[in-house]
């Protein structure tokens, strides 16, 4: 048997020669054979081939999706132990902490530095209020924390990754992932760390209630903003929080955002009837991961 440019060329021990396309994971076309006669056991074989082979494919495709997802939640909680441990050597969050820069030098003009997507280690103090930026609270005055924790964590080897520290320039909150957030093993996702105002949140149009304190945000890039667009399908993310949560979107410690943020992921806007769409089978939802501190 020979493959070629998704041809199987199938040779029986009569010397017969069978010629299959693989169309899909689930198709296969029966092309020609260039020896006439051949028994029912001999086609049987060959089907038997093909079908296993479109089944190794099946199952390496999923094999490889269940770990790209494993990986998100080993990301998730692999950046949240670094920021406790972070804090607990600096007595400092990363991003807020106030004398960074007598760690690792300062940047120019500080905080409101001139963007360059090379990867550094200069930086900027933050404001020393416990929080990582203040979404709701400041007009984004301080979002320049979010993309310094990142570098902080850098800068003190608590993740793997580099970062350039400094909001991308279509705005404050402007995520560039791989450049000023990591990039996540599935997808093209990435995952913005920040703090949601206050403790015990009321619902607004894009959020659900909930005590979030500081999050991770894991979805896609959005134009000029941060990584909560629609990334994982509402199967992957029901998956990720029945395994880490509750299976509830609206509730506990792994959320998604309301619909006019990711329109497809959930059943309904209100709380108590809200679910994952998962009748809806494109990429929907983003997740809202509670760090607990």
């Amino acid at each position: 048997m020979s493959m070629a440019n998704n041809y199987f060329l199938i040779t029986s021990i009569y010397g017969k020669i069978w010629q299959f396309q693989l169309v899909s994971t689930s198709t296969f076309l029966f092309m020609a054979h260039k020896n006439s006669g051949f028994s029912i056991v001999e086609l049987a074989v060959v089907i038997t081939i093909v079908a296993l082979l479109i089944a190794g494919i099946f199952v390496g495709n999923t094999l490889i999706k269940n770990a790209e997802l494993q990986s998100v939640m080993g990301d998730v909680e692999g950046y949240i132990k670094a920021t406790q441990t972070f804090r607990d050597k600096y007595k400092e969050l990363p991003g807020d902490m106030p004398d960074a820069e007598s760690f690792w030098g300062s940047e120019a003009a500080c905080p409101a530095t001139v963007y360059t997507a090379t990867h550094h280690t200069t930086t900027c103090n933050g404001n020393g209020n416990s929080h990582i930026g203040d979404i709701y609270t400041d007009a984004g005055a301080t979002n320049y924390e979010w993309y310094r924790a990142w570098q902080h964590l850098a800068n003190a080897s608590m993740v793997r990754e580099t970062f350039n520290g400094i909001a991308g320039t279509g705005s404050s909150s402007h995520s560039q992932v791989g450049i000023n957030v990591p990039a996540s093993k599935y997808g093209k996702g990435g995952f913005t760390l920040y703090y949601i105002y206050p403790s015990n949140f009321a619902a607004d149009v894009n959020n659900f209630a909930a005590s979030y304190g500081h999050v991770i945000n894991f979805g896609a890039a959005v134009t000029n903003s941060y990584t909560n667009g629609p990334l994982l399908t509402t199967a992957e993310a029901l998956m990720i929080d029945q395994k880490m949560d509750d299976a509830l979107p609206a509730y506990g410690t792994v959320l998604t955002s309301k619909s006019p943020v990711v329109p497809n992921c959930t059943t309904s806007d209100t709380a108590a009837s809200s679910r994952y769409n998962t009748a809806y089978t494109q990429p929907a939802c983003n997740l809202v991961f509670i760090t607990g501190f």
